[in-house]
């Protein structure tokens, strides 16, 4: 017999409870704007970085986040990508603040990891899971669509800004994922 059980959170996560606006400070982000998480494991591989250059040149007004894990590369590249005024882009390497950023964000967008997607959602934050690296990520996601209710799963980079931008421009759209969350 084989039992469901939910993901295991750290102790600490429940220490994030100042709010989004102050977590937004912290980082340097504009405390109003509407906040996208991009992560794509420890590695920084995946759609992160085309989700990132897309979302730089889009005209809704969005702090931008992307965490590029260990890799450098990228972290470099993207810590030089230009944006339009509009955008308040920051880029991470490998870090110790991914409770902070969740905390800071509307939304996440990136791999389906079980510590990301159980910590956003903690955090009231619901996901857009672009891509699945193993078969153990793939239940993990499909859990969190499919049981949880605070995640979509969207593949290709244009449906991902563009349901990036349903949210922005009509936040109640992201209410069942929110309370799903809670």
């Amino acid at each position: 017999q084989l039992a469901t059980v939910p993901f295991m959170l750290r102790k600490a996560v429940e220490n994030y409870d100042k709010g989004k606006q102050y977590y937004r400070e912290l980082h340097g982000l504009d405390k109003d704007k509407f906040t996208v998480l991009l992560v794509d494991g420890a590695y920084g591989e995946g759609k992160l970085e085309k989700t990132a250059e897309a979302l730089a040149k889009t005209d809704m007004t969005l702090n931008v986040v992307a965490v590029c894990g260990k890799n450098e590369p990228l972290y470099e590249r993207l810590s030089k990508l230009e944006t339009k005024e509009n955008i308040t882009f920051k880029a991470y390497g490998f870090t110790d603040k991914m409770l902070e950023l969740n905390a800071a964000a509307d939304l996440f967008v990136g791999k389906s990891g079980a510590s990301n997607l159980a910590e956003s959602s903690y955090l009231e934050v619901p996901q857009i899971i672009t891509l699945y690296a193993t078969p153990i990520e793939k239940w993990i996601g499909e859990y969190y669509i499919d049981e949880v209710g605070t995640a979509i799963k969207l593949d290709k980079i244009d449906d991902i800004v563009k349901k990036i931008g349903e949210y922005y421009s009509s936040p109640e759209k992201m209410q069942p994922y929110i309370d799903a969350c809670k």
